[in-house]
């Protein structure tokens, strides 16, 4: 049956035994173009036959415009209802579509994937529940819609994907041999078979070409050679024992580091402070000088007798601050020195101990050799 847009456009009876199509009895016209070969089509994409050659020419290999046209912008179904092996009515239906994800595959009016559809078909038309021989295999030779199907019993028309194992089962089939299961394992165990020939061809290649205890023991040999070489410098001192000795040097470092940062703030703070202090050594009046130790709560009204007197007390108290905040600079700067030079000596040790680690050999030998 074909429907186009919900609308049942053309039905085909089948009857027992042959059919014939031809043109109407009292038509003049000689058969030709009827729809014989495109009623064939029609039937093998039913059974997930492919939809091209319905709307593609076969001389050009374009696309029919009006067929496609027609598939492209209308809803067209093809359905076949038929009585099964099981002696149940079954309806199968599809959408005539140039996109693919649009050919769905309908069961008795429901909607169902493509496994399901073609399970139920290959049991219910072939009488085959297992999974060889295919329903593509088995559908070119009842569906004959190409030349090369009608003329050729036993060659296959798609030749490029038939194995040998295809061959046989569909014959087999074909030659009333109904245990079809058995032909799935006998496919599996060829299989698996070949598998095994091809590690056992693997394994002998080995066994001739040298003695496989004895290949052991010389690769064993050489793995162990090539770890002490790997992990060994050129002075013959263990790698990991050289990047224990750089942790160790780096935890050294990072405590220097913070140290002479340290020492280095108080340094230049010593300094910044002096700066300051100098430049506050000026004149001030005496109103600002009475108005600055009042702040300071000191009463030294007695003392300043005079501008000279507080200028010159003034100055003694700067200079005794200066020397109060100078006070272990020195020391400061010796500790700063010691450490810096320390630094610096970690530094030279590590970048030796690097030196040291560096392989006697390129990258690409070393992997030359692990390979």
């Amino acid at each position: 049956m074909l429907e186009i847009d919900s609308e049942e456009r053309r039905e085909i009876l089948f009857l027992d035994n042959l059919n014939i199509i031809t043109s109407k009895k009292e038509s003049d016209a000689p058969g030709n173009s009827v729809g014989k070969s495109t009623l064939g089509r029609i039937l093998d994409y039913l059974f997930d036959g492919s939809i091209n050659p319905i709307y593609i020419d076969d001389e050009f290999q374009t696309p029919k415009q009006e067929i496609e046209q027609l598939f492209t912008n209308s809803k067209v179904y093809v359905s076949l209802e038929y009585l099964g092996l099981d002696n149940q009515y079954s309806v199968i239906k599809r959408r005539l579509s140039t996109d693919a994800e649009l050919q769905s595959y309908i069961l008795n009016g429901r909607e169902v994937t493509s496994k399901e559809y073609i399970s139920h078909i290959m049991g219910s038309i072939f009488n085959v529940y297992s999974a060889k021989p295919t329903i593509r295999k088995l559908a070119p030779k009842f569906f004959r819609t190409t030349q090369h199907r009608m003329t050729k019993t036993v060659n296959f028309d798609n030749g490029r994907n038939v194995s040998k194992s295809d061959i046989n089962t569909v014959f087999l089939y074909l030659f009333n041999f109904n245990d079809t299961e058995i032909l799935s394992k006998v496919h599996r165990l060829k299989t698996t078979i070949r598998g095994y020939e091809r590690n056992l061809k693997a394994f002998n290649s080995v066994i001739s070409q040298d003695k496989i205890v004895g290949s052991i023991f010389k690769i064993k040999r050489e793995i162990a050679k090539l770890e002490k070489s790997l992990l060994s410098s050129e002075k013959g001192i263990d790698k990991l024992e050289i990047v224990s000795k750089i942790n160790t040097i780096d935890d050294e470092q990072n405590s220097l580091s913070d140290e002479i940062l340290s020492l280095d703030l108080k340094i230049k703070n010593i300094f910044k402070t002096n700066e300051i202090l100098k430049n506050n050594e000026q004149h001030h009046l005496l109103d600002e000088l009475q108005t600055i130790y009042e702040y300071a709560s000191v009463k030294i009204e007695s003392t300043l007798e005079d501008y000279q007197q507080a200028l010159a007390f003034h100055e003694h108290l700067l200079s005794t601050k200066r020397e109060f905040v100078s006070h272990g600079l020195d020391k400061l700067q010796e500790k700063y020195e010691k450490a810096t030079v320390k630094f610096g000596q970690l530094k030279n040790q590590k970048q030796s101990l690097f030196d040291e680690l560096k392989s006697k050999k390129k990258i690409e030998e070393i992997s030359d050799t692990m390979k």
